[in-house]
């Protein structure tokens, strides 16, 4: 039963078999742009965390997470939305983490307003 036997990964660093191996050893996880994870927080493997998340230390992930949902505790349950719906829309639509460095630093006082999401497009536009 040990994986040295069928394990393309393992501890030895050879594959030792000649036979493919028929399962999944690993998840991907997808941690999207702008995300905040605690300390110790634990995430499954196969498990999206949407745009702007902000995961609780010590939290178990074992679910896809929404986009700007707080999470926590075991399992992790959103407690809440960072901000309200229209919000949240358009800063998944303004993907404004694609904008360039110059931009963003000359805009940085855009983005510390309260008035960040009345700005964004113009943005696009220097």
């Amino acid at each position: 039963s040990s994986p040295i036997f069928i394990s393309p990964v393992n501890a030895t660093g050879f594959k030792w078999t000649s036979v493919s191996v028929e399962f999944e050893e690993y998840k991907q996880v997808n941690i999207g742009n702008d995300v905040w994870i605690g300390a110790n927080a634990m995430i499954l493997g196969g498990i999206t965390i949407g745009d702007g998340a902000i995961i609780g230390a010590g939290a178990v992930v074992t679910k896809d997470i929404p986009p700007y949902a707080i999470v926590g505790g075991i399992p992790a349950r959103i407690i809440r939305y960072r901000f309200p719906n229209d919000v949240i829309n358009a800063l998944l639509s303004s993907q404004w983490w694609n904008l360039s460095e110059n931009i963003l630093k000359s805009n940085i006082k855009v983005f510390q307003s309260n008035d960040f999401i009345n700005h964004i497009d113009g943005l696009f536009n220097t």
